[in-house]
């Protein structure tokens, strides 16, 4: 009879094996698909960029943010919260409620939630069992 332990043990060996490897090829990918600016800038002085240009030009903000997601993806509570606040600068403010309210939904207990508030004057309904 196999044992159930020592084949799972593999089988997991196995996937580390196959991730590693699709690892390094996704990252070779990034590197010769993803716009220049993003190979040489890191994020952090990219996303600093992005909260100097709401002053100056929304759009142009918004256009920064969307470099970023595309090349690190949108599951990143700050980049969304100047992505709403760039929507309210520029008179979206239906869009950038809708963005408020998913938002709400995916950081349930960021502190950016206040600011949000302030910025759409929308606030979350509670979600769930009451």
């Amino acid at each position: 009879m196999r044992n159930p332990i020592l084949i799972a043990g593999v089988a997991l060996a196995v996937m580390a094996l196959v991730a590693v490897g699709m690892g390094k090829r996704a990252s070779k990918r990034l590197e010769t698909e993803a716009p220049e600016a993003v190979r040489v800038v890191p994020p952090r002085p990219r996303i600093e960029q992005a909260r100097a240009q709401l002053d100056r030009s929304p759009a142009e903000a918004l256009k920064t943010i969307d470099t970023l997601d595309r090349a690190l993806g949108r599951f990143d509570p700050e980049r969304r919260a100047l992505e709403i606040e760039a929507h309210v600068r520029l008179g979206a403010i239906g869009r950038a409620r809708s963005l408020a309210d998913t938002f709400y939904r995916t950081f349930p207990r960021n502190p950016e939630i206040a600011r949000i508030e302030r910025l759409t004057g929308h606030h979350p309904r509670p979600y769930g069992p009451p």
